[in-house]
């Protein structure tokens, strides 16, 4: 369902791109030129603000070149090739589940061409390896042909679009190796093979943090942010409220003490007399335990005292054990 300024923009651009600009030349008479003028702008800047009530980012730098009206007939003619990218791209939205609602009742942007472009110039890696990543973080098939230079953007932005997807996690996928794998420090190593490697490895350190930073600033500017481990998440929700397991007990905890007692003596004769009360199929180990004469090793590393249950061997320094192990 399309917003009520996005509905009134595109209607708005219909006019726009019938009104007949094109009948009136820069050689006709100035009246006529200026009635034409004046009833395309009286058409522009009503677009203008519905663009505007729509907030779409990408939209609004597309508008800033387009802030001041054309004064002559030949600028109206520029003016409306350039206002066309504008109306081309409210299609493309309006096309679009622009908006659509996550499991958690956020609402989830479609993905920006500026927040695509910063994610794909993070990336890297072979054809075959980013094909890997964008399949296992979502991108829906087919795989999109073409160079790096434009392959990853592209996909990235169908992706963005596809009603399937969910782009939080998408864009936590792709992002998530660059953004938890930092480069290593400098070695301190000043001179290899008469090439200073710190002063590399300091350079690469601190494009890193630029790229990071960039980054996260286009993240903020869609109103997310991201957390360890591929977590993109709207700007002001805490991390735990994501996917936070529940704990649910197997067993009802005892209401009263009658009932803690009544579990407890079910338990007892279990307890005093274990290898009667043993499982079915359970495999009986043989074990040989160093003991002194008033201990009993047990299995589980239990020892007991006293004199029931004790059992001399015939050799005081070994005595054979058959022990149930559950």
């Amino acid at each position: 369902m399309k917003s009520v300024p996005l509905a009134r923009a595109l209607e708005l651009a219909a006019k726009i791109e019938e009104f007949p600009l094109g009948e009136c030349n820069p050689s006709d008479d100035p009246d006529m030129q200026w009635a034409y003028l004046t009833g395309f702008i009286d058409l522009v800047r009503p677009f203008i603000a519905a663009v505007k009530r729509v907030g779409d980012s990408d939209a609004l730098k597309l508008l800033t070149p387009l802030e001041t009206s054309p004064e002559h007939i030949s600028e109206a003619y520029e003016y409306k090739a350039n206002l066309q990218g504008v109306i081309d791209y409210l299609r493309e939205v309006s096309s679009d589940d622009a908006v659509s609602k996550d499991p958690m009742g956020h609402q989830s942007k479609r993905i920006s061409r500026s927040l695509a472009a910063i994610i794909d110039s993070v990336l890297s890696g072979s054809h075959q390896r980013l094909n890997s990543i964008f399949l296992s973080a979502g991108a829906p098939k087919p795989i999109p042909e073409g160079s790096h230079a434009h392959k990853w953007r592209d996909w990235i932005m169908t992706a963005g679009r596809d009603p399937n997807v969910d782009n939080c996690e998408f864009i936590g996928a792709l992002i998530e190796e660059f953004m938890d794998v930092p480069p290593l420090p400098s070695s301190g190593q000043s001179d290899v093979f008469g090439i200073d490697v710190s002063d590399l490895e300091g350079e690469q350190v601190r494009a890193y943090h630029e790229k990071r930073k960039r980054l996260e600033e286009a993240l903020a500017a869609e109103g997310l942010q991201y957390f360890r481990g591929g977590r993109v998440i709207p700007t002001g929700t805490a991390p735990e409220e994501i996917g936070q397991p529940t704990y649910r007990p197997t067993s009802p905890s005892p209401a009263s003490v009658e009932e803690v007692l009544t579990q407890v003596l079910k338990g007892l004769r279990r307890a005093m007399y274990p290898l009667t009360h043993r499982r079915k199929d359970l495999t009986t180990l043989i074990v040989l335990c160093h003991v002194c004469p008033r201990h009993l090793c047990l299995a589980s590393g239990v020892a007991q005292h006293g004199q029931r249950g004790r059992r001399r061997a015939s050799s005081t320094s070994m005595r054979r054990r058959m022990v149930a192990i559950e």
